[in-house]
């Protein structure tokens, strides 16, 4: 079979979905962004950012999309482990050459030690973690934000929300944080705040995280409380890892710089810079399915 001219990494998230379009020499040609792509809300909604990431990169590098057929391409997506959805989108009838379906958790690992053993921890929407060595491959955390994400900013900013709602009930006593989580939702009772909180995807609850962090680092009590939790769980995930087997070790994802320095000072220096995106992790995944 004639080799592909053209490899393809997507990273698909709680909230966005990244394209990653190259060459066979590894020269970046394109790249795309589309919206969230987590299988757990529905593989129709993420083939649709796949296709679309897929496009908009393809169309950044001057190239007609109609070359799809031409393209080996690697999708690591949270959820890909995630019952029935993970059977949903691997009965795709898809546009590529060739194409491979894996986590997200697995193209962080290829780009964060391109492509050799290590372990990585995602804190971005979702929370999870993984490790890599000698062959062995085992992921932990990653259970979801009602079963776990301990270290996300969709617990982020749940937390941030739950404790505001204690703020309003006059158990504890409200802070900066809070008074700004009621202004920007534009409400002033608990019945109200539940009512616009409720049905609400991780993705809207992660979009407060930056919010919380800025008013950590000016020492708001609730603010502080939150970010520790996060930072506490995360640092019990770093070291788990270790246990299982001392490595090269980054944390990656949407919250992973503003976190770190909350980290404990022994967590903390366990930690390596990703040396890449995990869209270059799933462009690695896919050369390498390419014989």
């Amino acid at each position: 079979m004639k080799k592909p001219n053209f490899y393809l990494g997507i990273d698909g998230g709680g909230t966005k979905t990244k394209a990653r379009l190259e060459d066979a020499d590894g020269k970046l040609l394109g790249e795309g962004i589309a919206g969230a792509s987590n299988l757990v809300r529905g593989a129709t909604q993420a083939i649709d950012a796949f296709l679309s990431a897929s496009q908009l990169a393809f169309e950044d590098a001057n190239i007609d999309p109609a070359l799809f057929s031409d393209t080996a391409a690697c999708i690591g997506v949270a959820g890909a482990t995630v019952e029935p959805h993970a059977s949903d989108v691997k009965q795709w009838q898809h546009p590529f050459k060739q194409l491979k379906i894996t986590t997200d958790l697995h193209i962080a690992l290829a780009g964060a030690h391109n492509g050799s053993d290590g372990a990585v921890i995602i804190t971005g929407t979702g929370f999870c973690a993984g490790i890599q060595h000698l062959g062995h491959y085992e992921e932990i955390g990653g259970h979801g934000l009602l079963l776990g994400d301990g270290g996300s900013g969709a617990k982020l900013g749940l937390t941030a929300i739950r404790l505001t709602l204690e703020a309003l009930d006059g158990v504890i006593a409200h802070t900066p944080l809070t008074q700004h989580i009621l202004q920007s939702f534009n409400c002033e009772d608990a019945k109200t705040l539940v009512t616009l909180s409720i049905s609400k995807h991780p993705s809207f609850f992660a979009s407060l995280a930056p919010i919380v962090f800025e008013y950590a680092d000016k020492g708001d009590a609730i603010a502080m409380q939150v970010v520790t939790e996060i930072a506490t769980f995360t640092g019990r995930y770093i070291h788990r890892l270790m246990d299982i087997k001392k490595v090269r070790l980054s944390i990656i994802g949407g919250i992973s710089n503003a976190l770190m320095p909350y980290l404990a000072k022994d967590a903390r220096a366990l930690c390596s810079p990703s040396l890449s995106e995990p869209d270059l992790g799933a462009v690695l995944q896919a050369r390498s399915m390419v014989k």
